[in-house]
């Protein structure tokens, strides 16, 4: 099982298993940390790191 990112403008997807959306995810709140200002900004990495915390990488399927 993996997870399937698709980038509609561009007609490109994405497939990662669930440990490299895991690793995806913390690498993306980790980067994003520091250099978000805006609360729209804010509220996106907050939402890469409840994905780390809560799904462990099976972001629209875990049920808690």
């Amino acid at each position: 099982m993996g997870n399937t990112f698709s980038a509609w403008a561009s007609g490109t997807d994405v497939y990662m298993t669930n440990g490299g959306t895991h690793v995806f995810c913390d690498v993306l709140a980790l980067a994003g940390s520091a250099p978000a200002r805006t609360p729209w900004q804010q509220n996106l990495i907050l939402h890469f790191c409840d994905t780390e915390r809560y799904a462990h990488g099976f972001g629209g399927s875990a049920v808690w």
